[in-house]
């Protein structure tokens, strides 16, 4: 991963850089975990 230099400059803003994306990559996670959820419910109750 490449990221700008004026970052690193600011810790407070690398820090909050770090912290968006590991928010981002958890919501993808908790996304796929419930189409997964809803599908298998899906085929449970038919």
């Amino acid at each position: 991963m490449i990221i700008p230099h004026f970052i690193h400059l600011k810790s407070t803003s690398d820090i909050i850089f770090k912290l968006f994306i590991l928010f981002i990559t958890e919501i993808q996670i908790f996304i796929k975990g419930l189409d997964i959820y809803i599908n298998s419910n899906n085929g449970f109750q038919k």
